[in-house]
């Protein structure tokens, strides 16, 4: 992030979404097909997978000057398709008086007692989805060619 003033915010409003695994589009259906039998397990239930291809077929991924998509910085081009589709409506607001003024907004001040336990749980969790995608990641290398991008 460019700016470090948005993360707190930016990590409230994806909330378990920031650990959704981009899988590459080609792959997508082997990877839900493993992602089904490993999520039966209860300490994966907060992870999903994202059909980046659907995305980028049925949605406009241009998101709003000044939105929260704008904040995200990455070379990923999966993951920047998802930030702009997630987070290109939600506009980035100096001021609470300005929220009113839109859809979608949010303040870089919004969430300012949930950056602690975000970060708390956020190690677990990420801990955790970082044992889920080896597993995944495992499973679709014995049935193909490894381009799963995690």
């Amino acid at each position: 992030m460019a700016d470090e003033r948005w993360r707190g915010a930016l990590e409230g409003y994806l909330n378990n979404q920031k650990y959704y695994l981009l899988v590459e589009p080609g792959r997508y259906q082997d990877a839900l097909n493993i992602y089904d039998r490993l999520k039966q397990e209860a300490e994966y239930r907060a992870f999903g997978l994202v059909d980046i291809g659907k995305l980028r077929e049925k949605e406009t991924l241009r998101p709003l000057p000044g939105s929260l998509a704008e904040k995200v910085e990455t070379e990923n081009k999966l993951a920047r398709s998802y930030a702009d589709y997630l987070l290109g409506r939600v506009i980035c607001c100096d001021t609470a008086e300005q929220l009113r003024c839109y859809k979608t907004a949010i303040t870089a001040k919004r969430l300012p007692d949930t950056k602690k336990r975000s970060r708390r749980h956020g190690k677990r969790n990420g801990a955790i989805q970082n044992d889920f995608a080896a597993k995944l990641k495992s499973n679709i290398d014995q049935i193909a060619r490894p381009i799963c991008t995690i």
